[in-house]
């Protein structure tokens, strides 16, 4: 079986851990967290990217740097995934089934990652 790993800017920058958190959450899943699929496409936008474009456009993150440089940061951006997850926007369109089934995918893998991030904060 092959395997991909995810990699983006700034990952190195990380504390020690973080990374292989990433990448154990997308193998207990099969979601890469960035909903990018085998293929190369996207279902949808993300929500840890939103989030993040958020956050550079404000001023509050360098662009290369999703998940911030500790544990603890992993953790926050996370957590407010699965609650971005959990409380869309009023009015935001409905969405395609397959879309659905990758947002629940998406779910599922930050699920995963807090759980390990947690393990080694």
């Amino acid at each position: 079986m092959k395997k991909t790993a995810v990699l983006f800017p700034g990952q190195g920058t990380q504390a020690w851990g973080m990374g292989q958190a990433w990448l154990e959450a997308s193998e207990e899943t099969g979601s890469n967290g960035f909903s990018i699929t085998s293929d190369g496409k996207h279902f949808h936008i993300p929500k840890l990217l939103v989030q993040h474009a958020i956050r550079w456009y404000n001023g509050e993150v360098e662009p290369d740097n999703i998940l911030g440089n500790s544990v603890e940061s992993a953790i926050r951006v996370a957590e407010k995934a699965l609650y971005d997850i959990d409380h869309p926007l009023p009015g935001s369109p409905t969405k395609s089934i397959e879309v659905q089934q990758e947002i629940m995918k998406e779910r599922a893998f930050y699920v995963a990652l807090l759980e390990k991030l947690k393990g080694i904060s």
